[in-house]
């Protein structure tokens, strides 16, 4: 099914080398949740932020001996830290854990296991991520173990977190007024879909973290992206996006749309800078061509340092919405249908949805 009318911002982080420091492009985004867990997440009602964006492994108390909480008693920089206190007793209490999707559940459990550490979400792998680089700065007991974590799982039909590997340090690189700093360059495994950064201790003393830093490294390249559903001839919305893994030393000025029949430049339009997109960590500039409106097939190119970049290929035609979509749309509801193989699409799914707690099943049909 071709795609309908939206222009993709998928991109591509700054380029790192495998054995560059984590901190080597100060362009790239920390994704580390609350780095410095300044920020007060504690009053919105989230499995995230109830503890600053980050997770307790093990066992959480209520009444404080086993938990990982924010506090202002201890900071590195600024004036708060994440507190973890470990305890190894027989507990009843809160564990949280990593589900389906990466989503995260909470289930109450009796363990031998208190909290031994703190965790992020399971991040989801884009496909050019090579490496995954990560920093922690720990205040701690004489002695106290602390291991550095990155696990790397993968996923099979419906079964969730299958661990693939796991890269580890359990010695810091330095030391400084009472903090010792803890880095990991982990390398990733060719099938992981998530990544997921943990710091753990086998003693009991509290110990606590700051300055957070977790960094992506992806494969260098630059994407023209067009709407390959098509643009429809009186549309006042045509637009293309440039995007690149870091900010380019040389960024392009112009573009050109060619002609596919003829190969000919039928019109040059200029870049406008967007810059720097959090929320995709990416780069991106955006490009109008509203003004032309001539049936045909085009492509978008553009030249980046002496590499020239090609969009996919696209039509500008007359009424392109409904013949293209229709069908697809209608079709999509065929296809999402469950409890019964589809052919080709996938087999009879969520047949468990109606599971209790206690093994029983309800009756949910029609629902």
């Amino acid at each position: 099914m071709k795609r309908t009318r939206s222009i993709l911002l998928i991109g591509i982080l700054a380029t790192i080398t495998q054995t560059a420091p984590a901190n080597a492009n100060t362009e790239q985004l920390n994704i580390a949740p609350n780095p410095s867990f300044e920020d007060d997440l504690t009053g919105i009602k989230t499995n995230v932020c109830v503890f600053g964006g980050w997770f307790p492994i093990g066992v959480v108390t209520e009444d404080g001996k086993s938990e990982i909480r924010i506090t202002d008693n201890v900071s590195r920089t600024g004036k708060k830290s994440l507190r973890v206190t470990p305890n190894s007793n027989t507990l009843r209490g809160t564990i949280y854990y990593s589900q389906y999707n990466g989503g995260e559940e909470v289930r109450t459990n009796i363990t031998r296991a208190g909290v031994s550490g703190a965790r992020t979400i399971a991040f989801r792998l884009d496909r050019d991520i090579l490496s995954c680089d990560a920093t922690v700065w720990i205040k701690k007991a004489d002695r106290q173990g602390i291991t550095l974590k990155a696990t790397w799982y993968t996923r099979r039909n419906r079964i969730p977190f299958i661990k693939l590997a796991e890269n580890t340090v359990d010695e810091p690189v330095e030391n400084t007024d009472g903090w010792f700093k803890y880095s990991l360059h982990a390398i990733r495994c060719y099938t992981a879909r998530q990544v997921q950064i943990a710091i753990e201790t086998n003693d009991s003393e509290p110990f606590y973290i700051d300055d957070a830093e977790i960094y992506f490294n992806r494969y260098p390249h630059v994407n023209v992206l067009v709407d390959q559903f098509g643009y429809e001839t009186q549309s006042h919305a045509k637009g293309v996006i440039l995007q690149s893994s870091a900010s380019l030393w040389r960024p392009p000025v112009s573009f050109s749309l060619i002609d596919l029949e003829t190969s000919q430049n039928v019109a040059t339009k200029k870049w406008e800078e967007i810059g720097y997109c959090r929320e995709w960590d990416l780069y991106h500039w955006q490009g109008d061509f509203s003004d032309y409106s001539i049936p045909g097939r085009y492509v978008v190119e553009t030249k980046v340092d002496d590499t020239d970049y090609q969009s996919p290929h696209f039509e500008i035609h007359e009424d392109l919405l409904v013949p293209e979509t229709a069908e697809p749309a209608y079709r999509f509801f065929y296809y999402q249908r469950c409890d019964t193989a589809v052919s080709f699409f996938h087999a009879a799914c969520h047949l468990d949805d109606a599971k209790m707690p206690d093994g029983s099943h309800r009756d949910l049909s029609g629902g």
